[in-house]
């Protein structure tokens, strides 16, 4: 949950133009010199990771529910 928030609060859309993260999997490859901070202001495309990691988070905490049971 940390890290979800910790992603949402780090990440935005100029940061994407910076590292020329086009394919949503944060790799970082690029070096973009020209991109202005803090751009358009919108969340980057990390937000698909995000969503991601929010699906295993409440899976795990189902089965853990269903174990104290």
């Amino acid at each position: 949950m940390m890290t979800m928030a910790d992603f949402c609060d780090q990440l935005f859309g100029f940061q994407d133009v910076l590292f020329d993260n086009r394919n949503d999997r944060l790799e970082f490859s690029g070096n973009n010199l020209g991109a202005m901070w803090p751009g358009d202001g919108k969340p980057g495309l990390w937000l698909n990771s995000i969503s991601r990691m929010g699906a295993v988070y409440n899976l795990i905490a189902r089965d853990e529910d269903s174990n104290d049971v």
